[in-house]
């Protein structure tokens, strides 16, 4: 459990509180927003995108509380499923339509100061891996199964749940990802290869 959630009212509160206490959604949000915008800023291309995937998957969990089963894993596992889901429904709604009225419509205004903060944290997140052309060589499930079990800290069981896949499948694409990671890293000489190891998944 992490000190954010230490600091949260107790997990089982969770199914009546978001909607229904206004104080306790404020504590849970402020408990989590900042790994939900780390989450969303390793796999969104703008800003406008990381925000719009933050707000919705608050929103959605506001309204979806009563779904959160503690036994399946904390707070922070469940919204990462939630936010998962909206930014797979966002790469699906940018390919079906390029326009970009379509692309900018329905999103709420960012002030300039959000921007660059939302711009800096994409760019740090992309420096920090220096996987750039690299990272962007992955399919939509590998860099998944890879941030959630690399970056996000995630136990294989947590990342299957997440994801909806059987571990079997995780570590396929974990297999698939890292091979591919470190096969273009190398091509660039970088001399910091991505990590070869991985948690046994049961």
């Amino acid at each position: 459990m992490s000190a954010n959630e230490e600091a949260y009212p107790a997990a089982e509160r969770l199914s009546w509180s978001l909607s229904s206490d206004p104080a306790a959604f404020a504590a849970f949000y402020r408990c989590h927003i900042d790994q939900m915008m780390a989450f969303a800023s390793r796999r969104c291309r703008s800003p406008h995108d990381v925000a719009d995937v933050v707000q919705r998957t608050f929103l959605l969990a506001m309204t979806r509380s009563q779904t959160y089963d503690p036994v399946r894993g904390t707070p922070t596992m469940w919204l990462y499923g939630i936010a998962a889901n909206e930014v797979r429904n966002q790469h699906r709604r940018a390919r079906a339509d390029s326009r970009l009225h379509d692309a900018l419509s329905g999103r709420r205004h960012l002030e300039q100061d959000d921007i660059a903060r939302l711009e800096q944290m994409i760019d740090s997140s992309r420096q920090r891996w220096r996987l750039s052309g690299a990272f962007e060589g992955l399919s939509d499930a590998e860099k998944d199964a890879f941030l959630l079990v690399h970056v996000e800290q995630c136990s294989p069981a947590e990342a299957c749940r997440i994801l909806g896949i059987n571990p079997i499948a995780l570590r396929a694409r974990l297999s698939r990802a890292r091979r591919r990671l470190r096969a273009t890293l190398e091509a660039q000489a970088v001399s910091h290869p991505v990590p070869s190891t991985i948690t046994t998944v049961p």
